[in-house]
């Protein structure tokens, strides 16, 4: 989950003169924007990669590093963040008038997607294959995992030895080469799979590592060299990424990610296709500065939220329908459990929760300026609004 926040944001820090931009310069803001988008995408195939860059953004931003098991002193003018279990990050940044009591406005966005995590004991040995089990993480569309390069990320605990004394850390890793993959049968062996294909998500969802063959060759050569672990797999290929021996790593958190990257694409380069664009694209926006017929969100159309006429920023609003529940997420979970007024909103997407999505690259920009404006002007438009 990433959350940023601004105390008092009224007028104060750091002030920025509000001048009217020109076209040529929000083009090009847009697509630097764009350009960040695809890069933040594309260095966080998981919840611990995307908040570890988060970090490094708020911290070039001049943003101070504070732990929940300090004391805090915080200063007016001064700017913080902290994580949680490195899954979470929270900034928060103090207007120099800052005085308790003025509020502070909240723009939040989850960093988890949908995906297939690995099983604490993963090796599945079946059919001549060396397979890797899975848990299905979220509500994936799951068919759209078969038949896709995979890869594994996530985190792994490192225990460490030193001068007999024992501690451990928490390494990232990401093994960027395709190194398994979810097969489908050959059409002569399921002639009924283009009249439904429905996915066991046990029994089908197992991707395949390696062939037993290969894998006993393997294990013979490391017996006679003395090595510990055969082949290019398990611990042996994690340690190898990270630079630690494989007894050393004691506990993983993985997933599979697929290895094709996020890029801006269709025939007028207005699209983004990406894995985990829900909800990445939000969290990195909050970072930066089926539907009933005549309430049906479309791409370009703007988000789902109305404070934008002072900056011409378009919106939508959308019901979704009385047979059809919708997903949501921290918005609803916010406003229940903590009694903040809470709008839920977002870009519209094609293909959400699938391995590959798809959102508009306007629909991106706009959802930066935004989460812009309202840092920026909310507070103002909230004294001469009704009481909601």
């Amino acid at each position: 989950m990433v959350i940023a926040m601004w105390l008092d944001p009224l007028g104060l820090d750091p002030a920025r003169p509000k001048e009217k931009s020109t076209n040529i310069f929000k083009q090009s803001v847009g697509s630097l924007v764009v350009s960040e988008i695809i890069d933040f995408l594309n260095g966080s195939p998981t919840a611990f990669h995307a908040v570890d860059k988060a970090r490094k953004r708020l911290e070039a931003a001049g943003y101070e590093r504070i732990s929940e098991k300090d004391d805090w002193k915080i200063e007016a003018g001064k700017k913080y963040f902290f994580t949680r279990n490195f899954s979470t990050i929270i900034a928060f940044a103090i207007g120099k008038k800052y005085v308790a009591g003025n509020g502070f406005h909240i723009v939040g966005a989850h960093t988890d997607s949908p995906c297939l995590k690995l099983k604490p004991v993963s090796k599945v040995s079946k059919g001549g294959y060396l397979e890797v089990g899975v848990q299905t993480y979220g509500a994936g569309l799951w068919h759209t995992w078969f038949d896709r390069d995979l890869t594994i990320a996530g985190r792994v605990i490192i225990r460490e030895s030193k001068d007999g004394a024992v501690s451990y850390s928490h390494r990232l890793v990401r093994i960027k080469d395709p190194i398994m993959r979810i097969p489908t049968l050959a059409i002569h062996l399921d002639r009924g799979v283009d009249d439904g294909f429905k996915v066991n998500t046990h029994s089908h969802l197992v991707p395949v590592l390696e062939t037993s063959i290969k894998a006993e060759l393997n294990k013979t050569v490391s017996e006679n060299t003395g090595a510990e672990e055969g082949g290019v797999k398990g611990k042996k290929l994690l340690a190898v990424e990270i630079g630690c021996e494989p007894h050393e790593i004691c506990d993983f958190d993985l997933q599979t990610c697929d290895t094709q990257p996020s890029v801006v694409a269709g025939a007028m380069k207005e699209f983004i296709f990406s894995g985990r664009l829900d909800n990445l694209c939000m969290a990195f926006c909050s970072l930066k500065d089926k539907h009933e017929e005549n309430h049906q969100p479309q791409l370009h159309g703007g988000l789902g939220w109305k404070i934008a006429n002072r900056h011409n920023l378009p919106i939508q609003d959308f019901v979704v329908r009385n047979d059809m529940p919708c997903g949501s997420t921290i918005g609803p979970i916010l406003a229940s459990g903590v009694g903040i007024r809470t709008v839920d909103m977002g870009a519209p997407q094609l293909s959400m929760h699938s391995i590959r999505e798809m959102c508009a690259v306007d629909d991106a920009k706009q959802s930066h300026e935004h989460f812009k404006a309202y840092f920026e002007e909310f507070q103002e438009l909230d004294r001469i609004g009704v009481d909601l």
